[in-house]
């Protein structure tokens, strides 16, 4: 099973590391009560390594220990590789940093080149613009770091308006404070947008910042949205939901339709159909599983929805490129 792995350079901030393993922390115990409220034994398995380039042992900002689970010489197949940001002032310890990290640098290359999504924070944008991941991109890239960066690395356009910037699977975020939304968004990259909207909202991040569900300005309606991008592979009925929210069930669908042009069933369908495709690419279950874990205890009539919803049946998608939702849309509209 491959696994998720975030590596530390000597430097490393206490507080990268803690986001990311966190949040994974976060999605594997969602992940793993969503299939036991199913009544189903199975876990999330694949877990985070701490990796370190060459030492066993490395020393973070301020001074403490950490010993690593493996190095770039027993590294094992990996889904997604994060970078914990670190601490970097002056021009000397940056080219004292690319010269010392030339085997890491080589190895986020070919990684990156096999096509594993990577994320950086803070400085660790040097090595990934070092491999050459960035060249023609964006980056967001610490304050303090921004000339130096800009004169090693011209190819490369900095990120001014968004704090975490993305260019061909690779994720920078260039502040201490952008490490859990960067985090946020790997989940969303290695697993579903929805569970990466979840762990959002369960750091306190402010959840439009992830949102590719076009949360409604009714404040009715958004409430709606957020309660099945939480709860979608719980089965439900428009009219407990309405009675949840304190509207009678037609409020609701009216509301739901003026604002979104959908219906509650529609969209949280939508939801489904999205995250049942990014674990048909991601992960190796079966489609009785996937089903399953999406909310759907009868997997032929899972078949028949995303035959619909996709054009095409869960096998033969898995065989597909890996497309976005927007692409995926877009290719639907087509038909």
């Amino acid at each position: 099973m491959p696994e998720f792995a975030i590596v530390m350079v000597d430097g490393f901030h206490l507080s990268a590391l803690g986001a990311f393993t966190d949040a994974f922390w976060l999605c594997r115990n969602r992940v793993d009560n969503g299939y036991r409220a199913q009544g189903d034994e199975l876990r999330m398995e694949s877990k985070v390594l701490l990796l370190s380039p060459s030492s066993q042992v490395v020393t973070s900002a301020d001074g403490r220990l950490l010993r690593a689970d493996v190095t770039l010489a027993n590294a094992p197949l990996l889904r997604l590789i994060q970078v914990a940001g670190f601490a970097l002032e002056s021009e000397e310890q940056i080219a004292a940093l690319l010269k010392r990290e030339q085997p890491l640098i080589r190895w986020l290359a070919k990684r990156a080149a096999s096509g594993v999504p990577i994320g950086g924070g803070g400085a660790a944008a040097f090595l990934l613009a070092a491999a050459g991941l960035l060249d023609g991109g964006v980056a967001s890239v610490p304050v303090n770091l921004l000339g130096a960066f800009r004169k090693r690395f011209p190819k490369v356009r900095i990120e001014t308006q968004e704090v975490i910037a993305e260019y061909q699977s690779i994720y920078t975020a260039g502040t201490l404070a952008a490490q859990f939304g960067l985090a946020a968004q790997l989940v969303s990259v290695a697993t579903s947008i929805t569970l990466g909207q979840w762990v959002a909202s369960s750091v306190g991040l402010q959840r439009e910042a992830l949102s590719e569900w076009k949360i409604s300005g009714d404040p009715l309606v958004a409430s709606a949205q957020y309660w099945m991008l939480e709860h979608f592979h719980q089965p439900f009925r428009v009219v407990d939901l309405a009675a949840m929210l304190a509207v009678s069930h037609k409020t609701l669908i009216r509301r739901f339709n003026s604002a979104l042009n959908t219906t509650p069933h529609a969209y949280a369908r939508g939801i489904r159909m999205h995250s049942a495709a990014r674990m048909l690419h991601l992960t190796r279950l079966s489609v009785e599983r996937i089903a399953l874990a999406v909310g759907y205890s009868d997997p032929s009539s899972f078949r028949r929805l995303f035959t619909e919803y996709y054009g095409c049946s869960p096998l033969a998608y898995r065989s597909l490129p890996d497309l976005t939702h927007a692409e995926l849309a877009q290719a639907r509209s087509m038909v």
